[in-house]
């Protein structure tokens, strides 16, 4: 289990982070299930969630209902979503995060860049 230098969530992300980079945890495959991490990290569960919250705004990894987490390959990016004239968004939460070597990737900026992650409600009309 490597030391936990930051706040318990961060590096364990930084960690499943560096994992993703190297190649050594490839699209498709799961990282253990929440219980399993917080056991062997020795954390609270909802540390565990914090940190999977951090891997998925960068865009290294999905959740897949009850199938757990899994790690994003090119081909799961996020499909842009219409939206209609008479649905309402509302921001739920914005904040600036450094862009993963992923992430850098898909926008087109460098690595380390600060990005502006914001988080969207929508609701009205369903877009087929």
């Amino acid at each position: 289990m490597p030391d936990l230098e930051r706040s318990g969530s961060a590096a364990i992300a930084n960690h499943y982070r560096a994992e993703i980079a190297h190649g050594r945890l490839l699209p498709g495959e799961h990282l253990p299930t929440v219980r399993e991490l917080a056991q062997h990290w020795k954390v609270a569960r909802p540390t565990v969630d914090k940190a999977i919250s951090i891997l998925k705004a960068e865009g290294l990894v999905y959740t897949a209902g009850r199938g757990g987490t899994v790690v994003r390959g090119e081909e799961d990016g996020e499909s842009t979503v219409a939206i209609a004239l008479d649905d309402q968004i509302e921001v739920i939460s914005t904040e600036v995060v450094t862009a993963s070597e992923n992430v850098a990737r898909q926008l087109k900026v460098a690595a380390n860049s600060s990005i502006l992650v914001i988080h969207l409600r929508r609701s009205g009309n369903d877009v087929a």
